[in-house]
């Protein structure tokens, strides 16, 4: 993942890594990526399906189409 590459090359602290990713995703440069702080669920994951290489899950935002009013709604509010 190139934002976490970015923040082991600036310095950032193992233990502050995470953050400093979630902090980036988040700006629009970075298309508003949302990356779970779910621990427990990312080693779960890592475990189970022998994924030990992964440091990161994507959140991806609930959206539904209302093709009636050619809407999207997206987190409750409405988008034409």
């Amino acid at each position: 993942m190139d934002i976490h590459d970015r923040g082991m090359r600036a310095g950032t602290h193992e233990n502050k890594i995470l953050d400093y990713v979630i902090k980036h995703a988040k700006l629009s440069e970075e298309g508003a990526i949302g990356i779970s702080n779910d621990l427990r669920l990312i080693e779960s994951i890592k475990e189970r399906k022998k994924l030990s290489q992964l440091r990161y899950l994507v959140l991806i935002p609930n959206i539904e189409l209302n093709e009636v009013f050619n809407t999207i709604n997206y987190g409750g509010m409405n988008w034409q």
